[in-house]
């Protein structure tokens, strides 16, 4: 028996051997999969990151140029805006100019229809008032 048990327990031996080799074998190939699905897994998310920072940079020159543009259109929107203010208040000063003239043509026209009457006939004509 004795025999018998140092064969049992060689040929034990000889299996653990032979499944921690495999054991082994089987948990390298899983480490060489688990590494090629993570590179795999990390060369597609850089792909997507790549794309989005890209997106992201033509965003932002995109963004400052409009920002340029909107600057620059309100500084000739506000010119604008001036030079309309600046024609209707000339235009109000050329009504009040043309409303002062026609008052003076008025009082002249008074003026002379009273030294008229003091001069001659003596009458106060109907145009005049007093």
């Amino acid at each position: 028996m004795c025999s018998t048990l140092s064969e049992i327990v060689k040929r034990h031996t000889a299996e653990q051997a032979v499944r921690r080799k495999d054991s082994d074998v089987r948990r390298q190939e899983a480490s060489v999969a688990a590494q090629k699905v993570s590179k795999v897994l990390v060369e597609s998310l850089n792909e997507g990151v790549a794309a989005v920072f890209t997106t992201q940079k033509q965003l932002e020159l995109e963004a400052k140029h409009l920002q340029s543009s909107l600057v620059k259109y309100t500084k000739l929107s506000n010119q604008w805006i001036s030079m309309v203010e600046n024609f209707n208040q000339a235009l109000k000063e050329i009504g009040d100019v043309e409303n002062w003239a026609e008052r003076i043509e008025a009082d002249m026209h008074s003026i002379s229809q009273g030294l008229e009457f003091v001069q001659g006939s003596g009458e106060v004509p109907e145009s005049i008032s007093l």
